[in-house]
């Protein structure tokens, strides 16, 4: 045999790195140590010389090949999903700085449209509506779908979270329609397995067309590359024209805006008129008597009195009925954005009375909304945590959460036929009897 024969010719257009290369290989798989004569070892030394360092530690960097049946995403993990993303803040202390005023964000950007659904959220009736919405939502039944062995192994990989309180959280995406969830994940056990999830502030994060997560932890620049596996972007009805989903309050903003211009007003008349103003009726030959008279009653407190002289009756003026309209405007915007954000107006006490066929009407269409919810949980979920939890652990395997569609249905068959031997309870009890026939 000529040991030659292994050495491959040389043209003027061969890269020498190129050839070095596919020379090491060649004689790495070819030959082995008790083959190579000493002639054909100063032979290979000197057909290495040529070689650069830096050819060299190309040579040492190049990758080793695919191993059949581990997923990429396995040989990808890094310490960077066990470490948790820095917090947004205050980046020169090491604790956490105090709220500066209530509803203040700890972010140094300042974004329009997540600004707007924080300002909203700070009203009382959006915010206590969407959480109805997520309490009907998380009330339905749901399980895990897949064969016995995947489904057994999931549920030991996620026994250490709070699957309600994961629930709860991705449900968040409703009203900001695009909601980051953090995943924290520990090996000190065997197998990956995510121990922590806990839901991030939308404006802190970026994505792009391929659906790579971007942090920044103080929001507006410097957005860098997360790692696969440590943020579950969830997303309400996202498309490429609005790739962040849209929120539920979209619709709500312009209501609520005509609302909170009428608690201005509303604010404006308490400010005006909490302490009511008199007109003095008086007999004067002159302007200073009427200014005097006017002084001694502008500095009337509670409790005192003053004597006035020539003053023939003194009117107190009021502001009647406007509080009253101003209130009643004020209701009727707050049962527009119930009905907007939960589909139904009963159950949110911004209806006062209503029958029990109605409530029931307003019942399903509340829970068709939670089901939406639930199921657009569930499809990030699906294709995100329940994969990655396989994929991290070079497990061939899917399982997926579904929704007790069946259940549901045994529920209300249920809810219906316990009802009809009931005896019936008016909304209205002031009302009187009523006549059935």
């Amino acid at each position: 045999m000529h040991w030659h024969g292994l050495i491959p010719r040389m043209s003027k257009r061969c890269c020498p790195r190129r050839w070095c290369s596919e020379l090491s290989t060649s004689w790495a798989v070819s030959l082995s140590s008790t083959q190579i004569s000493s002639k054909t070892r100063r032979m290979r030394r000197r057909l290495s010389m040529p070689c650069s360092a830096s050819t060299a530690r190309v040579i040492a960097r190049a990758p080793a090949s695919p191993v059949p049946g581990v997923p990429k995403m396995q040989k990808r993990v890094t310490s960077s999903l066990v470490t948790p993303l820095t917090a947004s803040g205050n980046l020169f202390t090491d604790y956490y700085p105090a709220p500066l005023s209530m509803g203040a964000q700890s972010s140094h950007a300042f974004d329009p449209y997540w600004g707007a659904i924080d300002a909203m959220l700070l009203d009382e009736e959006v915010d206590s509506d969407v959480e109805l919405r997520h309490a009907a939502a998380m009330t339905l039944p749901w399980y895990l779908e897949g064969l016995p062995d995947d489904v057994a192994f999931a549920e030991q990989l996620l026994e250490r979270l709070d699957m309600e309180t994961l629930l709860e959280d991705a449900l968040c995406a409703a009203e900001w329609g695009f909601n980051p969830l953090e995943v924290e994940w520990d090996q000190s056990t065997g197998p990956w397995r995510p121990v922590r999830i806990e839901r991030r502030h939308s404006r802190l994060f970026r994505i792009d067309d391929r659906g790579q997560v971007y942090y920044a932890p103080r929001g507006g620049s410097g957005f860098a590359l997360v790692a696969e596996g440590k943020v579950i972007p969830v997303r309400r009805k996202a498309t490429k024209e609005r790739p962040y989903g849209v929120s539920i309050l979209e619709s709500v903003w312009p209501i609520w805006q005509v609302k909170w211009t009428h608690v201005a007003q509303l604010e404006r008349l308490g400010q005006k008129y909490s302490v009511p103003s008199v007109i003095a009726l008086a007999k004067a030959n002159n302007v200073a008597e009427l200014d005097t008279v006017s002084a001694a009653l502008a500095g009337i407190e509670s409790g005192e009195g003053v004597a006035l002289s020539n003053v023939e009756q003194v009117i107190q003026l009021t502001a009647s009925g406007k509080a009253q309209e101003l209130l009643e405007v004020i209701r009727h915007y707050d049962t527009k954005m119930s009905k907007r954000i939960t589909g139904q107006t009963l159950t949110s006490n911004t209806q006062q009375y209503g029958s029990r066929s109605l409530g029931e009407v307003h019942e399903r269409a509340a829970l068709r909304i939670a089901i939406g919810d639930l199921k657009m949980v569930f499809g990030c979920l699906n294709a995100t945590l329940l994969r990655w939890i396989f994929a991290l652990n070079g497990k061939d395997g899917q399982v997926r959460l579904v929704f007790d569609e069946k259940a549901f249905e045994e529920r209300l068959k249920a809810q219906q036929s316990g009802g009809n031997g009931a005896g019936m309870t008016l909304s209205n009890p002031g009302a009187g009897p009523l006549l059935c026939l």
